[in-house]
């Protein structure tokens, strides 16, 4: 019963956090960003921290390439769904709600049209939409995972992280993500 009631009160902690957070704006001075929502910004830095960090976890048991190398899917999927984490937090910065429709394209179409709007670079989220393309393949495709593919997958994640870094810095604050 006492894990039970440490949950409830974290959950109060949160909700009074949160309460608490979503009373200030704060604009940032670089990109307009309102940045209110952070508990919940932190919520998917957080997760795309993790699935990044889990990705260079399963590359670490076996690092070698081998063409029946098991993990490699895996990985390719943890990079994908990192990045899709990673554009949630912006979205959720730059417009208050993250992606919810089941075609994760259309979170790149608004990183597109934000910074469309607001003059900024988009250049990174061809990389992005690249990790979209291949999420099939990864999760359920019936081509084994190639050495390049896996390379490719990683590589577009972190070009990806760079840009997020570069055009979005207060929402980019997370330095778990970076140093994962």
């Amino acid at each position: 019963m006492v894990g039970v009631c440490k949950t409830f009160k974290r959950h109060a902690d949160l909700c009074a956090n949160t309460e608490k957070i979503g009373k200030l704006i704060r604009i940032s001075r670089y990109t307009g960003i309102d940045m209110s929502g952070e508990i919940l910004i932190r919520h998917y830095q957080d997760r795309a921290a993790s699935l990044s960090g889990a990705a260079g976890d399963l590359e670490m048991l076996e690092p070698e390439p081998a063409a029946t190398n098991s993990r490699w899917p895996a990985i390719g999927l943890l990079a994908v769904h990192a990045a899709i984490a990673l554009a949630d937090a912006i979205l959720v910065a730059t417009e208050g709600a993250r992606s919810k429709t089941e075609n994760h394209a259309d979170a790149g179409r608004r990183l597109r049209d934000w910074c469309s709007a607001k003059r900024l670079e988009a250049g990174g989220v061809k990389h992005f939409e690249w990790l979209l393309e291949n999420k099939t393949h990864f999760s359920y495709g019936e081509r084994p995972v190639l050495d390049e593919q896996l390379q490719a997958a990683k590589l577009k994640l972190d070009q990806f992280s760079v840009w997020v870094l570069r055009t979005f810095p207060d929402v980019a604050k997370s330095e778990k993500f970076f140093n994962a």
